[in-house]
C-alpha cells in the first residue's frame, strides 16, 4: 500500500466517523436498529479485501454488539500485527476496541503478540482470561515501564499468580555490613570482604 493510498483511508476512515457523529451518514445511534446495517453486512464488510471496509465492519460490529462477530475480528487484529501501514494499524485498533465492547476473550498468545503496539488494549483484555493469561503477563513485566508495569503486576498479584513473586525478587540486592569487636579489635564484613581495623585507644 502506498502512503498516499493509506492517507487516503485514513481520511476516509475519520471522514465516515465525523459523518456518522453529525448525521452526514446512516448510523444505529442515529437511524436505529431497524436502518443500522444488518448482521449480514457488517460480516460482509469484516471479511472485505479492502481496509477501509474491515475498520468499518469493526466499529459496526462492535456498536451493534455482534458477539457473533468475535471470531472475524481476532483474524483482523492477527492479520495485522506487523502492519507498518497506518491504515492497518486502524483496523487493528478499531477490531480490539470492538472486542473489548464485546467483552470478547481472544487467545492470550494473539494479545502477546499485539501488546507492544497496543498494550492498553492487550491488558484490558488479558485481565479478562484465566490463569491462561498468566504466562503472557509474566513474559511481558520484565519490560513493561510506568503505569503498564504496575498494571500487570497487580493482575499478577490478585491472579496470585505462581512465579509472580520470584520476577519481582530475582533482581534484588541486599548488602551486609556485620561489625565485631574483641578486646579493642573490630573486625567489619561487607560485601563478602574481611576487613580488621586495630580500634582507637
Amino acid at each position: 500500500m502506498t502512503l498516499v493510498s493509506a492517507r487516503s483511508g485514513i481520511a476516509w476512515l475519520v471522514g465516515m466517523v465525523a459523518s456518522c457523529a453529525l448525521g452526514a451518514v446512516p448510523c444505529e445511534a442515529q437511524l436505529g436498529p431497524a436502518l443500522a446495517p444488518s448482521s449480514a453486512a457488517v460480516r460482509a464488510l469484516l471479511y472485505s479485501s479492502e481496509p477501509q471496509d474491515q475498520a468499518w465492519g469493526a466499529w459496526l460490529a462492535g456498536q451493534q454488539r455482534l458477539v457473533d462477530a468475535a471470531v472475524a475480528l481476532e483474524q483482523l487484529a492477527e492479520r495485522y500485527v506487523d502492519a507498518a501501514e497506518p491504515l492497518g494499524r486502524i483496523v487493528q485498533a478499531t477490531a480490539l476496541d470492538a472486542l473489548i465492547e464485546l467483552d470478547a476473550l481472544p487467545a492470550a498468545d494473539l494479545l502477546a503478540k499485539i501488546y507492544p503496539t497496543f498494550p492498553i488494549h492487550s491488558l484490558i483484555l488479558l485481565s479478562r482470561l484465566g490463569a491462561e493469561a498468566d504466562p503472557v503477563l509474566r513474559s511481558i513485566l520484565p519490560e513493561a515501564k510506568s503505569e503498564s508495569w504496575f498494571a500487570i503486576a497487580n493482575l499478577l498479584h490478585q491472579r496470585k499468580a505462581t512465579g509472580f513473586a520470584i520476577l519481582l525478587l530475582q533482581d534484588l540486592q541486599l548488602t551486609a555490613r556485620i561489625d565485631l569487636s574483641d578486646h579493642g579489635d573490630r573486625g567489619s564484613v561487607e560485601g563478602g570482604r574481611e576487613v580488621f581495623n586495630r580500634a582507637a585507644d
